[in-house]
């Protein structure tokens, strides 16, 4: 397991905490304010409670799991989007207050794909929320200069992200390069001790 996927496991481990906690907090939300759950209560609950269930799921198949995986990667992120878009569709649309939970797709993408995967899973989000936003009757609907920032909000923190994960990306390859090339030298050295070692002893015999 080189380094680099060390620390994407570690990442993975670190987010899914972080969503089951955000879980949590939606759960207690609720709990304070149900008038967020009041135009479609069941798809509200269902959405929030399968989230809980998912990201306990998802956090006891990281903890297990060593060695990171492509696969995982690219399906964490688009069942984070479905269930954002879902439970920010059944709390209120335009106003409601989970619109932070997009930046877990886009986390997951950029520690994986960099810049653009990072932009991929924003722009999937935008869209995604733009959808609900243009497409549906909200009470409190939200102005479009209100979603052009919340837009450029997600696109640069995604940029962000993605050139972070880049940046320890090439730092963990110039690191390994470095560690490969110490050990080459340290093997000539020693070969050349063992070499020098056998001549001496070869003159001493003649």
């Amino acid at each position: 397991m080189t380094p680099q996927d060390q620390w994407i496991s570690q990442k993975e481990r670190i987010v899914a905490w972080f969503r089951v906690g955000f879980a949590a907090v939606a759960v207690l939300v609720i709990q304070f304010n149900p008038s967020r759950v009041a135009r479609f209560p069941l798809l509200s609950y269902f959405s929030l409670g399968s989230f809980v269930i998912y990201s306990i799921v998802l956090l006891y198949f990281v903890q297990r799991r060593r060695h990171a995986s492509e696969i995982l990667g690219i399906t964490v992120a688009c069942l984070d989007l479905i269930w954002v878009s879902l439970i920010v569709f059944s709390t209120g649309g335009a106003a409601t207050p989970f619109f932070v939970y997009y930046f877990f797709p886009i986390i997951t993408a950029s520690s994986r794909y960099g810049v653009k995967g990072a932009l991929g899973a924003a722009l999937a989000g935008i869209i995604s929320y733009g959808y609900i936003r243009f497409n549906f009757e909200w009470e409190g609907l939200l102005g479009i200069d209100r979603f052009i920032v919340r837009s450029t909000y997600l696109v640069v923190l995604a940029y962000f992200f993605g050139y972070l994960s880049e940046f320890e990306r090439k730092q963990n390859q110039k690191l390994l390069a470095l560690s490969n090339t110490a050990g080459e030298v340290t093997t000539l050295v020693e070969r050349r001790r063992i070499m020098q070692d056998v001549h001496d002893g070869l003159l001493q015999s003649l």
